[in-house]
């Protein structure tokens, strides 16, 4: 990271150091991977529109979301098993938003619960919650979200159905990780991310303590999805509504 100039510096570096199978994790999509290929298409056309002959010594990029003040025009968005990539990630992810002034999602799929993340920073917490198919636990997701003083709550509802991850097929990769020959390979061949994972314990899906379906959580985590809620609609959304008094997303 020392020696990185830009995000494609930084990617090449994590490509480097983390096995295959987290890697493609993390950087891949479901399919034929079209919509992803698409996503960053759509970044790369806004075209700056600089102001001629303005005085832009002191450059004030401070705006205001939803009466929340940010710093910057940007967060740090839910994104699972940061923990994955580096020890606590999700909370060092979440301190450096709150140093530079910007607020921080939690996924629900982070290696680190909602009440170990709000112990570890004071600054704006948002929580990104999938909706399962077992209501109860939906629910109880995000009372503790509530209880904790997370400021807005964040629903995925685009994921009626998990997505088809082709590469986490390919990789032998679920959450827990089950530990094939390939897997053990791919983990032996990557040192420095191993001895890492040794040394401070292998990531669990904290969050979803607690929660059965289908025999265990990786279809929650990785690559089928089964158990969302293919049903939710816009009477559930509103219950939400009705039972989350911060900013809903």
């Amino acid at each position: 990271a020392r020696h990185a100039r830009n995000i494609a510096d930084l990617r090449a570096g994590a490509m480097r150091r983390l096995p295959k199978a987290i890697a493609d994790f993390v950087d891949g999509g479901a399919e034929d991977e079209v919509t992803m290929t698409r996503n960053r298409s759509a970044w790369a056309e806004p075209r700056f529109a600089p102001r001629i002959l303005t005085d832009v010594r002191q450059v004030d990029p401070f705006t205001a979301v939803m009466d929340e003040e940010w710093a910057r025009p940007f967060m740090i968005g839910p994104t699972g098993a940061a923990g994955f990539l580096w020890p606590n990630g999700d909370i060092a992810l979440a301190r450096a938003a709150h140093e530079a002034g910007v607020p921080f999602a939690l996924s629900t799929s982070a290696n680190v619960s909602i009440e170990t993340l709000r112990a570890a920073t004071d600054g704006p917490l948002w929580f990104q919650c999938y909706i399962f198919k077992q209501r109860d636990f939906t629910d109880s997701l995000i009372a503790r979200a509530r209880d904790n003083g997370y400021d807005t709550l964040v629903i995925t509802v685009e994921f009626p159905v998990g997505g088809n991850r082709e590469r986490d097929f390919r990789n032998d990769f679920n959450m827990p990780v089950r530990y094939t020959p390939r897997i053990v390979w791919d983990f032996a061949t990557h040192p420095h991310w191993s001895l890492s994972i040794l040394r401070h314990g292998t990531p669990t899906l904290a969050n979803l303590d607690g929660f059965t379906a289908s025999g265990d959580v990786s279809a929650v985590a990785s690559s089928v999805g089964r158990n969302y809620d293919a049903g939710f609609c816009w009477d559930d959304l509103a219950r939400i509504r009705d039972n989350w008094p911060g900013r809903l997303v």
